[in-house]
């Protein structure tokens, strides 16, 4: 029997436009062929999970949830939900702590079998005791002092204990985990959102009950590998190595939020190591904003989750390929993979099908570099580059043109450009291409670069 993770599934965790129902619901189909047998919904940007966690969920909220924990049920996968403890939440505040309480009680009477309490991300300063969701004092917190001494981990601990144990109808066993603020080692998180108390997650890992897991995403927020030593040391921060600590991995890739969104991260998943499922427990990866082109290398992740030992990730990309993308189109999404190309996050690695892909962006990053030092263009590169483009808008599935259009208007912007140049415009011409080029002014991601080549 091949040895494997106990969780294998999708967070959907990321900043952003929250997915539709629909949209949801295709993804979760097309990763049930490669084992996925948990979800946890957890957008960052879901009222009824983050900033209005306090109030009762509407009637639409209701109807959606219970859809979302029907449609998991019917086949066979752990629905769970991700709760954001923000502001206005307060765990100094008893009336707080029992409306959250009671978020739970509605949700698992909908059917959603797990919560996952949520720390990350989430300012200290303006989260610690006797503060207010906005940073100011508040005045019933003063009067009341600080229950929790000034630790922030005794208030987290205090708030996930005082759901877990909250008493609700029905017998139904519940999952519990638990995301710390420091979810990873990285020094990132501190520089981000505040300094945190020095023994954090060992007084966290004192007062939550042994069996609870935490989630984590390995040495770094996005983390290029991830091996038995980064969670050796991570548990030893805790001081959890001699009783022990479960961890579910939530693994960053191939999610683009945040100041990612102007990448693609298509590419197969790569540096996890293949004996990681010895030591943690779950694993959940957080997907790439655009579900039908996020299926592909998301299909990767739980390939690997069900068979560390035996991954190969050009296997893998290759088999997710088949079984998501039609033959005759295989190619045109290997070339935009090739040309939107990040640096991947989990290892770097070169396009592995087909293979001409890499020297035509190689190419192309040539054709870039002798146009910024006004030097000629070799007319192949514009040819290429001309025939590419047009196969990706002819031979692109609808749903992936529509989520790619972005990246492809950027992709053509720089083709009138390399155009313009071979056929000798004169400066009166090229000088606003090339300014209008430097400024990304073509619809498409906002900011930042598309790919590699890109300036």
């Amino acid at each position: 029997m091949t040895e494997k993770f106990k969780e294998i599934g999708v967070v959907e965790g990321f900043y952003g436009r929250v997915w539709t129902q629909s949209e949801r619901e295709t993804f979760i189909e097309s990763m049930i062929p490669f084992g996925l047998n948990t979800f946890l919904h957890a957008p960052k940007h879901e009222p009824a999970l983050g900033s209005r966690l306090l109030e009762p969920l509407e009637a639409g909220e209701k109807k959606r949830l219970k859809a979302l924990a029907v449609f998991c049920a019917r086949r066979k996968i752990a629905c769970w939900v991700g709760l954001h403890m923000e502001a206005p939440f307060n765990p100094a505040r008893p009336e707080h702590l029992e409306q959250a309480a009671a978020k739970v009680a509605q949700l698992a009477e909908l059917g959603v079998g797990g919560f996952a309490v949520l720390f990350d991300d989430l300012p200290p300063a303006g989260h610690a005791t006797g503060q207010d969701g906005e940073g100011g004092k508040d005045s019933q917190d003063a009067k009341r002092g600080d229950p929790f001494g000034g630790s922030l981990a005794a208030a987290h601990a205090h708030t996930f204990n005082t759901l877990r144990e909250a008493k609700r109808k029905g017998r139904r066993k519940l999952e519990w985990l638990l995301c710390p603020s420091r979810y990873t080692l990285d020094p990132a998180l501190e520089r981000v959102h505040g300094r945190l108390e020095p023994d954090y997650l060992k007084r966290l890992h004192a007062e939550i009950p042994k069996e609870v897991p935490w989630l984590w995403t390995g040495p770094q927020v996005c983390s290029p590998t991830i091996t038995p030593v980064d969670r050796h040391a991570y548990l030893g921060a805790a001081g959890a190595l001699e009783d022990g600590r479960p961890l579910v991995l939530w693994d960053n890739y191939p999610v683009n939020d945040a100041a990612m969104t102007t990448w693609l991260h298509l590419d197969p998943l790569g540096g996890r190591a293949p004996n990681l499922h010895g030591s943690v427990r779950g694993y959940l990866f957080n997907p790439l904003l655009q579900p039908v082109l996020g299926a592909v290398p998301g299909a990767t992740c739980l390939i690997y989750a069900g068979d560390p030992a035996g991954y190969r990730p050009t296997a893998a990309w290759e088999q997710a390929l088949e079984a998501l993308v039609p033959a005759p189109l295989r190619k045109g999404f290997a070339e935009f993979a090739a040309l939107t190309r990040a640096p991947n996050p989990t290892g770097g690695l070169p396009p592995v099908w087909p293979r001409g892909s890499f020297p035509l962006a190689g190419r192309l990053l040539r054709g870039w570099q002798a146009m910024s030092e006004e030097e000629p263009v070799e007319p192949y590169v514009v040819i290429d580059f001309r025939r590419v483009v047009e196969r990706l808008e002819m031979n692109l599935p609808s749903a992936m043109l529509e989520e790619a259009r972005p990246w492809l208007n950027r992709l053509k912007q720089a083709l009138t450009l390399f155009e313009a140049i071979l056929d000798g415009a004169p400066a009166e011409t090229l000088g606003p291409l090339r300014a209008q080029y430097v400024a990304r002014d073509a619809p498409g991601p906002p900011a930042e670069v598309l790919g590699p080549w890109f300036p």
